[in-house]
């Protein structure tokens, strides 16, 4: 069995994890990167080649660990070719799906669709934006703006005022911003989700100075207890999304959990850490597995 791991660059926790998983099993993967990434499309067929020498169409399973967006259309090319070759790509059903809609404002449209409890989310798809649609919103400082793709906390801002807005319009462009009701909270969770099982729930609680709780961006993290509604909730939402392996984020808002978004590939050495649950071997059992009932 011919195992990939396609990465950015191969030196993230994550890779090493996984690399030392399938050492564990007698595995040794190939280490891609997406900077090496070149398709031959033809009427008959695509095919994808690195410029290292590799062809994806030897590989039996892909594991990919980036989820930037403009690597997005590479990624439905593997997964589709892939799929045909009847071999299994991690998250082959989201890929395929939406690939041309990796964004956070799709994930909650679809999410809504499905009745899935989320933070309520106003898209404004222009650029125009003064008093007038403002006040047409009926919306309350502070807010919190987030662009349509972005992950790591990255690209979400508190924002006070007007102007605040108008400022994010101008740097992100037509139709990538999202405003969002700030939920005053001193934690939210991540819940990691594989092949329809959660592994457990990791409280995130935000630096001093900041209000996002994400760990890359130094946030504290600890076990936090399971319960029926956290399980049913991200369950949904992974399923909803066609995702075998994800990170759910949920925070309290008026005593009810409501998804904050959902992320493709998280990375988990925040959760592995204040969990104790070892991610890294789950997910390679479940990927093993599943690519021989495919």
């Amino acid at each position: 069995m011919k195992i990939a791991l396609l990465s950015s660059t191969g030196n993230g926790y994550q890779v090493r994890r996984l690399n030392e998983e399938l050492q564990l099993r007698g595995i040794t993967p190939d280490n891609l990167y997406f900077k090496d990434i070149y398709a031959r499309i033809s009427e008959q067929k695509t095919t994808l080649h690195s410029y290292e020498g590799f062809d994806y169409a030897d590989y039996d399973i892909i594991i990919p660990r980036v989820t930037v967006s403009s690597m997005t259309p590479y990624l439905f090319m593997i997964a589709l070719e892939q799929q045909r070759l009847g071999k299994y790509v991690l998250n082959e059903r989201y890929l395929i799906q939406n690939a041309g809609y990796n964004t956070k404002l799709h994930q909650y449209v679809t999410l809504s669709s499905a009745h899935v409890p989320i933070i309520n989310t106003i898209a404004i798809p222009g650029t125009k934006f003064g008093q007038e649609q403002l006040d047409k919103l009926d919306v309350h400082f502070p807010l919190v703006a987030k662009r349509i793709f972005g992950s790591q906390g990255l690209a979400v801002h508190l924002v006070n005022n007007l102007e605040d807005i108008q400022r994010l319009l101008a740097e992100y462009g037509r139709g990538r911003l999202l405003l969002q009701p700030f939920v005053q909270s001193d934690f939210d969770l991540r819940i990691i989700v594989i092949g329809k099982k959660v592994l457990g729930a990791m409280k995130r609680i935000h630096p001093q100075n900041d209000f996002r709780n994400n760990y890359s961006l130094g946030g504290s993290v600890e076990n936090f207890p399971l319960s029926d509604e956290i399980i049913n909730i991200s369950v949904k939402a992974a399923e909803v999304l066609g995702m075998d392996f994800c990170g759910v984020d949920l925070i309290i808002e008026n005593g009810q959990y409501k998804v904050l978004e959902v992320n493709l590939y998280p990375q988990f050495k925040g959760f592995e850490d204040a969990t104790g649950v070892n991610v890294a071997k789950a997910l390679i059992d479940f990927v093993l597995t599943y690519s021989n009932l495919c």
